[in-house]
C-alpha cells in the first residue's frame, strides 16, 4: 500500500518496546509532497521572510508530540539519541523535521491560517499558562496532527551547532508566538521543559 510502513525488528527489541513503537508509527500522518509559500512578512521572532518551498518527497509526520511520560526536558543531543535508537530498533529512518517539513505540515490545506488547524488560536493552540495539557486537548489540523501551535515548542533539524532551530511555540508562550511562522532557536544541549520533539519519518 502506498502509505504502508514496513518495520525490520531487531533482535534486541523487547515486547515493551515494540508495543511502544508500534503505538508511535501507528500515530504517523502522510504528508504529500507539494509546493507551499513560506514564512510572512510580519516581524515576528528571528525573521521568516516569505519564499516558495517545493518539497519533492512526501513523508510522515506524528500526530502528537512526544508526550511527558516519553520525555522530559529533551535538549536537541537527545532528540538524536532517541532517533538513533529508533531507527536501529525498526530498520526505518526517524529524523526532527525541518523548519520547511515543519511549516509545511503545520499550514497544510490552510495556508492563509495563523495557527495550525485555524485562525484563532484558542482552538487549536495550548500557550500563556503554566502547565501543559494532554496532547489532544485542541483542535487538530488538516492532517489530524495536534498541538503543532503551542503547547511545547518543537526541536527542528536546522540551525548551526551553537543553536537549533524550534517551532511552535510553548504552553508559556505569547499568542503571536504560537503561529506557524514563528521561529526560534535554543542551545542544543539545553533540555526545556518548553521544548519537546515531534518524529518525522521519512518514506
Amino acid at each position: 500500500k502506498r502509505d504502508s510502513i514496513h518495520i525490520q525488528w531487531s533482535n534486541e527489541c523487547s515486547l515493551q518496546q515494540i508495543r511502544v513503537i508500534k503505538q508511535l508509527v501507528n500515530n504517523m500522518m502522510l504528508v504529500p509532497a507539494g509546493t507551499f509559500v513560506m514564512g510572512t512578512d510580519r516581524e515576528e521572532g528571528l525573521g521568516n521572510p516569505t519564499h516558495e518551498v517545493t518539497l519533492e518527497h512526501e513523508f510522515y509526520l506524528c500526530k502528537f508530540e512526544l508526550t511527558e511520560r516519553e520525555w522530559n526536558d529533551i535538549s536537541w543531543y537527545d532528540c538524536q539519541n532517541l532517533i538513533g535508537t529508533l531507527t536501529r530498533l525498526t530498520g526505518l529512518t526517524f529524523t526532527l523535521p525541518s523548519e520547511e517539513q515543519w511549516e509545511y505540515a503545520a499550514s497544510y490545506g490552510h495556508p492563509e491560517w495563523m495557527y495550525a488547524g485555524g485562525d484563532k488560536a484558542s482552538d487549536v493552540a495550548v500557550f500563556g499558562i503554566n502547565d501543559k495539557q494532554d496532547v489532544n486537548s485542541k483542535m487538530p489540523n488538516a492532517l489530524d496532527i495536534y498541538c503543532l501551535s503551542g503547547n511545547v515548542a518543537e526541536w527542528t533539524n536546522d540551525g548551526n551547532e551553537i543553536r537549533k532551530r524550534v517551532r511552535g511555540g510553548s504552553y508559556h508562550s505569547e499568542e503571536e508566538e504560537v503561529t506557524v511562522t514563528f521561529t526560534e532557536s535554543a542551545s542544543p544541549d539545553m533540555g526545556s521543559m518548553y521544548i519537546g520533539m515531534r518524529l518525522l519519518l521519512i518514506k
